[in-house]
């Protein structure tokens, strides 16, 4: 009697792979999609964090807290318009004038920059202020009042937008059709 034998033809490889190939074809693109917006998501998170952490700070300290990007954080340093290439620092401005003086004000935190992860990533700032201050009673001044989108890639279609309020808060309103990213 012969016996019988078992396993896979060439033929039925070949259409196995042939089949995990496009779907893995398909996967992919949806799969990068997810991923940048959960870099995107990630980061506004972050930074919502440390604007209601300088907000907190203020409050409880009774002094100005400022979150800017500085050129640099070890030396004095003023704000910059710069919100893609710099570090975004919270500190408290001693002096209140949005410099950052390591003599006499005091460095709470600093956020890596955005592009660590795409140098295409954009972040419109709707104001031309370069710095987001919280006085005492965690109020912004009404020259900083606006809309802080990140662009990732440089692209509308996954921004998503912080709010900044007179009264402090800082909401995140999704994704802002009226906000076009590039330049």
């Amino acid at each position: 009697m012969q016996s019988k034998k078992s396993g896979f033809t060439l033929l039925e490889l070949m259409v196995t792979i042939a089949i995990v190939g496009i779907l893995a074809a398909i996967a992919l693109p949806s799969m990068s999609n997810l991923l940048e917006d959960d870099r995107t998501e990630s980061f506004i998170f972050e930074l919502k964090r440390n604007f209601m952490f300088a907000r907190a700070q203020a409050t409880v300290s009774d002094e100005l807290v400022v979150v800017c990007p500085l050129a640099s954080v070890t030396a004095t340093s003023t704000c910059v318009n710069t919100w893609n290439s710099k570090n975004i620092s919270v500190f408290v401005d001693i002096n209140s004038n949005l410099t950052f003086d390591p003599a006499s004000d005091i460095m709470l935190r600093t956020m890596d920059i955005i592009t660590q992860g795409n140098a295409n990533d954009l972040f419109v700032h709707s104001t031309a202020s370069t710095a987001v201050s919280f006085d005492g009673q965690g109020r912004i001044p009404n020259s900083q009042l606006g809309n802080l989108t990140f662009c990732p890639n440089g692209e509308n279609g996954q921004s998503i937008t912080l709010n900044l309020a007179a009264s402090g808060r800082v909401r995140n309103v999704g994704h802002d059709a009226a906000i076009t990213c590039g330049s």
